[in-house]
């Protein structure tokens, strides 16, 4: 890579504002706001979330209290289901067998989480946090859960509670993921098509922060279940499109001698050196626009495939940004 593109590239990062930057999440305003996709899940399935809950969710024992994540509940016994944030924490409920699995670990802490829940038909339920297993239940009903023929993001649509969120990706499966895959994969993009995948939302749309009026579909990446916007308001810093902060020339560490990037180029996997701890980190194209994020340590490899060819920068938490190149 010349070193005029190069400064190209970070004069683009440099002069960029955000009323142009493609948005890379939805903020979901804790009042009203939800969007409503069919429910075609199967007996047995996979939800999973990439979110950063804004404000403390409602207390209680069943996840039919909490607020939703995922939510295809009815009032009243019925096969259903509701995946939510229920005292801060993970919560899921299968109407069939009439049993709550509730997490242990908060997520309530301004960081931003991959959470998943696994239904396995005939076997139980499984809670993930950050590919972490946070609890288990063996309730082992093959129904399926389709009371609701619809499934809504960000409430708990039957009782008027919604969930105060950004969320920047949801996928659903109609196969039961396992432990690795859910790690494995919790921080990358996937590359279509994926054996069981049913549903992908990439949250990758409109104007961060701009008048959005006109973007009331969520698309699912598959085009087979895109997602109707309700009560948004999609215009200003909540209720609407949104995207984290972009960086800027300060932030980039050229230098650094220990922690490195490798192999950079690389075509289709990256990883940093000399890391002592999980850290979080954030991948921008040259525009600014945060494209990825996840946690590593100097084990993980972090799938690149999906990017298209040329200049990112990758930031961790405790270091400067890093240049990589996709080719």
């Amino acid at each position: 890579m010349n070193k005029n593109y190069l400064l190209a590239s970070i004069i683009m990062l440099l002069s960029f504002t955000s009323n142009g930057q493609t948005a890379t999440k939805l903020n979901f305003d804790g009042v009203d706001d939800v969007i409503a996709i069919n429910n075609i899940t199967a007996a047995t399935f996979t939800l999973e979330a990439f979110i950063k809950v804004l404000s403390s969710s409602p207390g209680g024992m069943k996840a039919f209290q909490g607020a939703g994540i995922l939510d295809s509940d009815v009032s009243g016994p019925a096969n259903d289901f509701i995946f939510s944030i229920l005292n801060n924490k993970l919560s899921f409920w299968d109407g069939s067998s009439s049993v709550s699995t509730n997490g242990k670990i908060t997520i309530f802490d301004g960081n931003w989480h991959h959470v998943a829940v696994v239904r396995e038909a005939n076997v139980g339920v499984k809670l993930y946090v950050d590919g972490i297993l946070d609890n288990k239940t063996n309730s082992r009903s093959s129904t399926v859960l389709n009371s609701n023929p619809k499934i809504y993001i960000g409430s708990a649509f039957a009782d008027d509670r919604f969930l105060n969120v950004d969320i920047a990706e949801v996928r659903i499966w109609n196969t039961a993921r396992t432990g690795n895959q859910i790690s494995t994969n919790k921080s990358n993009e996937l590359v279509l098509p994926q054996t069981g995948l049913v549903s992908y939302y990439k949250f990758n749309q409109g104007i961060a922060g701009g008048n959005n009026a006109s973007e009331t579909i969520l698309i699912d990446e598959l085009g087979l279940n895109n997602g109707t916007l309700n009560k948004f308001s999609l215009t200003g810093a909540t209720s609407n499109w949104l995207s984290d902060n972009t960086l800027d020339l300060n932030n980039f560490d050229y230098l650094n001698s220990t922690i490195q990037i490798f192999p950079n180029p690389s075509s289709d996997f990256i990883q940093i050196s000399a890391l002592t701890t999980t850290e979080n980190y954030k991948i921008y194209n040259v525009l600014g626009s945060m494209i990825k994020a996840g946690s590593i340590d100097d084990k993980i490899k972090i799938n690149i495939q999906a990017l298209t060819n040329g200049l990112y920068f990758l930031k961790l938490e405790s270091v400067k940004a890093f240049k990589f190149f996709k080719e």
